[in-house]
């Protein structure tokens, strides 16, 4: 029997409004959302979100407009800035965030 989990805010969901979303090879989901990008990996529960600021269209994402191609590369259909295309694998957080004083 399935089983299924809700993931919000609480949980560390930047967004409310969910527009479309991608499994990849990893098991992660790429949301987009009213906001930008994020993935979620549903092993750790953790969220990791993308904006403009790191190469994402600007503001808010079509509903539905998602598309992964055979070779992983995902497409997301933005309002402002036309369409975002990346590789999952290629995508790499910060590893040294800056310290918040």
């Amino acid at each position: 029997m399935p089983s299924f989990r809700v993931v919000g805010a609480r949980e560390g969901l930047d967004n409310p409004t969910v527009n479309a979303m991608l499994e990849d090879g990893a098991g992660h989901l790429w949301i987009s959302t009213g906001a930008g990008i994020s993935d979620f990996d549903p092993g750790s529960g953790r969220f990791r979100h993308y904006t403009a600021r790191d190469g994402m269209a600007e503001g808010d994402y079509f509903v539905g407009s998602a598309y992964q191609s055979p070779d992983g590369s995902m497409y997301f259909g933005s309002f402002n800035s036309g369409l975002t295309m990346f590789h999952p694998a290629t995508v790499r957080g910060d590893p040294h965030p800056p310290r918040w004083r």
